[in-house]
């Protein structure tokens, strides 16, 4: 490992001429600022300070945490075979029209400039290709690129455009302009982290490496309960690995396929069991209670209102095999903005109690699957 000493400075290189100067035994010697003896000191000095400098950085380079450069990169691709992100342009597609042929066929160069207006100051991009206009044709497309690398480049526009360079035609006109993000250069601590996050994924027993894993066998959807999912007192010492297609059904061919591949990425020892999952639809009955006569609200809009907080509480939910009451009637609640004054909610099936299924229930819920009853307070 490199010292974590500071790196000698010109000052330590003189003091230490200094010392050894007065530690001689001829009265003769002297190290006074100017002397014969500064001039060799001072010139010594310089150089020792410049040397230890680079030894430094030399040694810096060999360690990820402290490299730059091409030297970081060598070091992240060698030890976590990740590629660095490095800036690009961003490309895209110009559009030219013309009213009529006359101006004949040509070509239109590479480099030729296209700028978009609208902005403290015009975005420039320019032509990557040279293309040849035919005689006949009154639109073309040419293939461009931003002048600049990075972000902040991204445009889809049909006006706001002008040509920055003459070409053949001067009755072209640009009509649309498109182009994509370029990329930045990422920042070294970006790209380490994500070399250790992919070398962290890949490991052996890692959750990230079974879903892989499983999805290269022709699993859609991974769900992976360790054993401690739900406390110390449901821990059975089983991890239960759930797959299924992008149907979320589980034929055997599928489940026996993730059996195979768990074995080359679970850790020796660890008992491991891949499930099936199922689509389990819910019916819902909301009993609400106004604060007021029921003749005296929009009842259209409150049920509404109902229907899309709970829609949207059982869409894209990442633990799509639990859901609760509570939770329920506290979405209807926020949706109705104070009209209710109780409120109760039934499912069917009832809410489940968390646990280790054989099968692990996808609860699913449509719009007519949902029944609301309005009264007034009591």
């Amino acid at each position: 490992m490199p010292a974590t000493d500071p790196v000698p400075a010109v000052a330590d290189f003189l003091e230490a001429f200094e010392d050894q100067v007065a530690g001689e035994e001829s009265a003769g010697l002297r190290a006074r600022r100017g002397g014969v003896l500064d001039l060799a000191n001072g010139s010594a000095a310089l150089l020792g300070g410049s040397e230890a400098t680079r030894d430094q950085g030399l040694f810096q380079q060999c360690y990820t945490d402290s490299a730059s450069g091409e030297a970081l990169s060598r070091q992240v691709e060698a030890r976590y075979d990740v590629t660095r992100i490095v800036a690009a342009y961003g490309v895209g597609i110009l559009a030219l029209k013309r009213p009529t042929a006359a101006g004949g066929s040509n070509t239109i160069d590479i480099g030729t400039r296209v700028e978009l207006l609208g902005g403290a100051a015009p975005v420039e991009y320019a032509v990557t290709a040279e293309v040849l206009v035919s005689a006949t044709a009154l639109l073309v497309e040419l293939p461009i690129r931003a002048t600049t690398t990075g972000t902040g480049v991204a445009c889809s526009a049909t006006s706001n455009i002008r040509l920055a360079d003459s070409i053949f035609d001067e009755t072209f006109v640009p009509i649309s302009l498109v182009c994509a993000d370029g990329t930045d250069d990422e920042a070294p601590a970006a790209y380490v982290a994500r070399g250790r996050t992919d070398q962290t994924a890949a490991r052996v027993g890692y959750q990230a490496a079974v879903v892989t894993a499983c999805e290269a066998a022709g699993a859609a959807e991974v769900v992976i309960l360790d054993p401690g999912a739900y406390g110390p007192a449901l821990d059975q010492a089983i991890t239960n690995v759930y797959v299924a297609d992008g149907a979320f059904t589980s034929p055997a061919p599928l489940l026996d396929a993730c059996m195979v591949a768990l074995d080359g990425v679970r850790v020796a020892g660890c008992d491991a069991q891949v499930l099936a999952m199922v689509n389990v639809p819910v019916q819902l009955t909301y009993t609400v209670t106004l604060w007021a006569d029921p003749s005296k609200f929009n009842l259209i809009d409150l049920n509404a209102a109902i229907v899309a907080a709970a829609l949207e509480s059982f869409q894209n939910r990442a633990d799509f095999w639990l859901f609760d009451a509570d939770s329920l009637a506290g979405a209807a609640f926020g949706a109705m903005r104070g009209a209710a004054q109780d409120l109760t909610v039934l499912s069917s099936p009832a809410p489940p109690t968390p646990g280790f299924p054989p099968a692990l229930p996808r609860y699913t819920l449509a719009g007519n699957a949902i029944s609301i009853t309005f009264s007034g307070p009591t």
